[in-house]
């Protein structure tokens, strides 16, 4: 029940696509819900308001192009609920940004914090992806979390609570949300209509994240599979022609989130090869691209292996620095290359 010792601030986390944002927004509702004070009812005026983010009470942060030339405060206000409709209706695990949260916004949105509610008794701020937050902004939110205004509740989202500061962590209260079971994906799954064999696939690539595990049924989780499964296949071989067309068909500046998904492809097809190497194929997750994981391992030593699925996770971190993608991709392919050489060696 939410009373008046309701925490100020709630950090909300879990792996990718377990349900954070929902949850967040639920608990927006819930804060102002004029019929309710256990479970938003989302049928008042306030929830209403806050599900589609017009609720004067509600403001939201999150990753995005920071403003072209001056913007007043209320531009910059409307131009953030605008990207977070968008966001919020995506569909997806996982949804990255080249961007931080703009430091001007954060500094808007306190103001707002601090003024008193005009419809319902709380402001709320949802801050999603909460650790791509710029650094003095994060040390203004310390502040506001040191002393919070009386009626202001900070709620944030993140899948990487150690970038947060721990003095922002500790302020607090955490809600870890857990992953979904591998039988339960399938069973979802198994209940939209699809095969099978798609419902297998999905519960072993959603990794506990229902959006992730229906990412297997599009036409671009295929495409993004068939690139990693090209790119892997002429790095074995030494084809260096690969790497180049790969450069190519892949435009980070355009669409990051297609060079993370590639990524993610090509992390777990080496993390299959190792678990191969060492368990036999029980835990894969390509269950149905069996024999060319075995064709693969047949090329690639163990600790060859071992050190390209290194080699793809440091990618992956990279790329969130805004490394090139080009100098993002290098390493994987001289580990996966017929010349390269172990560290162990």
């Amino acid at each position: 029940m939410l009373t008046g010792r309701s925490p100020h601030a709630i950090l909300i986390d879990g792996r990718p696509g377990v349900g954070k944002r929902a949850m967040a927004l639920e608990l927006a509702k819930l804060f102002n819900c004029e019929k309710s004070r256990t479970e938003a009812c989302d049928d008042c005026s306030s929830c209403v308001k806050t599900a589609s983010l017009i609720h004067p009470n509600l403001h939201v942060l999150l990753p995005m192009p920071p403003p072209k030339g001056r913007a007043d405060e209320a531009q910059l206000l409307a131009s953030v609920r605008t990207a977070s409709l968008e966001y919020l209706l995506e569909d997806k695990a996982v949804a990255r940004s080249n961007h931080n949260i703009p430091i001007d916004l954060v500094r808007a949105v306190q103001r707002e914090m601090t003024r008193t509610p005009t419809e319902g008794p709380r402001r709320v701020c949802l801050i999603f992806e909460a650790d791509r937050m710029h650094p003095a902004g994060s040390n203004s939110l310390l502040k506001m979390l040191e002393e919070p205004p009386r009626q202001a509740v900070f709620v944030l989202v993140t899948s990487a609570t150690d970038r947060l500061l721990p003095t922002v962590v500790s302020r607090c209260q955490r809600l870890h949300l857990q992953s979904l079971s591998r039988s339960q994906l399938r069973t979802s799954l198994l209940q939209s209509g699809v095969s099978e064999a798609q419902a297998e696939l999905g519960s072993r690539f959603g990794e506990g994240s229902l959006p992730r595990a229906r990412e297997v049924l599009s036409e671009e989780f295929e495409v993004g599979r068939q690139n990693a499964e090209q790119f892997i296949s002429d790095a074995i071989d030494g084809v260096d022609d690969g790497y180049w067309k790969l450069l190519d068909e892949i435009d980070a500046t355009r669409d990051r989130a297609q060079l993370e998904h590639f990524l993610r492809m090509c992390g777990l097809y080496l993390r299959d090869l190792f678990l191969m190497s060492a368990d036999g194929d029980g835990g894969i997750v390509n269950v149905d691209r069996l024999d060319r994981l075995k064709a693969w391992a047949g090329r690639l030593a163990g600790n060859r292996v071992e050190d390209a699925a290194d080699e793809a996770e440091l990618a992956y971190e990279h790329l969130a620095r805004n490394v090139s993608p080009s100098l993002v991709l290098a390493d994987l392919w001289r580990a996966l290359r017929p010349d390269a050489t172990t560290r162990s060696q």
